[in-house]
């Protein structure tokens, strides 16, 4: 059986469905062959059968049509015609019929040329006689033998049945013969499946259902802490695969076990120096607490200071915001007068240019006067009127020109104050941008401490609040450290608990079993 070892359960399996698929198909065949063979004998027999009838029908029409003859020739050596042509008329139709019979029977099967011969020579010789006897022709009837005629076709008719019948017989004995040799055959069939299926099962037996029975004797074993087991699986592929499987879970279990118990000495001793850490952290962690609570307390003192701060800071941002709009204002004002000096500037100098006009008409006017006073001259008596009034006019623009230029002179000095006063005004307006400057920086700056106070203010609240958090959480930590004492004295018990447990399974260190 060592050889199928090297097989898979699904080969053996194929192996042994091919055993069967190919006896049952050797059974078939042979089934067919004989039941072919039956049949085509069956055929043959059917066939021989329908010939001997045919044969039978054709021999007994030829003699009834000789009897039928026979009696028309005594009726007729008695004169009786009537009776006589009656009896030859049922001898022609028998006789017809006979006929009709023997052709269905000569295209259908091979006749021999004997039989063929001495029946169309029985045929022949009875319908002569037929036909001498119609024209009672009692002479010639004598002349013609038809028995001996008959005789030789009855013969031949034996030796054919003969024949036929031997063939029968033949037949009968080769369906016989092919019977018993299908009957040993199947019998050596049954002997080869039930030899086949004796192999099979003790062959699965032995590299399957055997195995698997080892192998669960194995894993009960395992099951119950026996993983020290030396486990050998002999069998089919899939068995010695499972067996194998099974071998490296029980080293797998074996290095799992040891394992566990070296971890659980380690996690015994850890929890022992956890205990221990535990107390040391808890006395700690009081410390801290109180630690704590005086830092908050602190941070409560700085925290009103911080809020004095930053209130003084907003107040004094207030007043900064004041005297900036103070400051705005009179830059706004020092604006409008430079503005005005600037249009005052502008009136003078059109001023002055009216002076200049004015002026200039008067030295017009001047000349013009002179003029006339010469045309007044050379007129005479008669232009001395003209005369006078060129003179007034002369003197008008003399004073014109004079009232121009004390206008010029006022309007210069009013010009030089103006452009002064827009100098000093200028500088007031620089020194307020200045101020307006300044102020604006200690504004900026006021801004950034009251907005640093309120940080300030913002982060020590948190820090209060974060010293409040930690206050809890260093009170959560003592509970914690309490619980965690608590569940390390569980974790030991525990540990005892899985060291009892892993004590169940049977192992070997270092070749002493533990």
């Amino acid at each position: 059986m060592f050889f199928l070892r090297r097989f898979t359960s699904s080969s053996i399996s194929m192996i042994s469905l091919a055993v069967f698929i190919c006896i049952t198909i050797v059974q078939v065949v042979l089934n067919v062959t004989s039941n072919n063979a039956a049949y085509h004998a069956s055929i043959k027999a059917s066939e021989l059968y329908e010939k001997s009838n045919l044969i039978d029908e054709v021999t007994i029409s030829l003699y009834k049509s000789r009897a039928y003859s026979e009696a028309a020739f005594s009726y007729i050596n008695v004169d009786n015609k009537k009776r006589a042509s009656e009896r030859l008329a049922l001898s022609k139709q028998i006789l017809t019929s006979g006929q009709k019979s023997w052709v269905a029977l000569k295209n259908k099967f091979d006749l021999g040329g004997d039989l063929i011969k001495s029946h169309d020579d029985s045929f022949n010789i009875l319908n002569e006689y037929i036909e001498i006897l119609s024209n009672n022709n009692i002479d010639a009837a004598n002349k013609i033998s038809v028995s001996s005629v008959l005789e030789r076709f009855e013969r031949n008719v034996k030796s054919t049945s003969d024949f036929d019948k031997a063939y029968l017989i033949n037949l009968h004995d080769e369906n016989s013969s092919r019977k018993n040799s299908q009957n040993k055959t199947s019998f050596f069939m049954v002997v080869i499946t039930l030899f086949v299926t004796i192999f099979l099962f003790v062959t699965l037996n032995k590299v399957l259902n055997i195995p698997i029975k080892k192998i669960i004797t194995y894993l009960t074993n395992i099951a119950n802490g026996e993983i020290n087991q030396k486990i050998e699986v002999y069998g089919c592929k899939e068995v010695e695969l499972l067996g194998e499987k099974v071998k490296v879970m029980q080293e797998s279990l074996q290095a799992i076990v040891c394992s566990i118990k070296h971890s659980s000495f380690e996690i015994d001793n850890n929890a022992s120096n956890i205990s221990q850490k535990n107390i040391e952290l808890s006395s700690r962690t009081e410390e801290q607490t109180s630690a704590l609570q005086e830092t908050a307390v602190m941070m409560a003192q700085i925290k009103d200071t911080v809020g004095h701060n930053s209130e003084n800071a907003h107040n004094a941002a207030d007043l900064v915001q004041q005297a900036d709009t103070l400051v705005n204002k009179g830059s706004k004002a020092m604006s409008e007068v430079s503005s005005n000096m600037v249009l005052v500037t502008e009136n003078a100098r059109k001023m002055e240019d009216i002076t200049k006009l004015i002026q200039g008409i008067s030295n017009q006017t001047n000349i013009l006067a002179l003029n006339a006073a010469v045309e007044a001259a050379r007129a005479g008596e008669q232009g001395k009127g003209f005369a006078v009034v060129a003179m007034e006019v002369r003197n008008l623009a003399s004073h014109s020109r004079e009232a121009a230029k004390e206008i010029q002179n006022l309007i210069n000095g009013s010009v030089t104050n103006i452009t002064h006063g827009a100098k000093l005004v200028s500088g007031t307006e620089a020194m307020m941008a200045s101020i307006a400057i300044s102020v604006r920086q200690v504004k900026d700056i006021m801004s950034d401490i009251s907005i640093a106070s309120d940080e300030q203010s913002t982060c020590i609240n948190q820090v209060a609040v974060a010293i409040n958090q930690l206050d809890s959480v260093t009170l959560g930590n003592a509970s914690m450290v309490e619980e965690f004492s608590s569940n390390t004295h569980t974790l030991s018990q525990q540990i005892e608990g899985l060291n009892l447990l892993v004590s169940k399974f049977h192992i070997e260190v270092s070749g002493h079993p533990q």
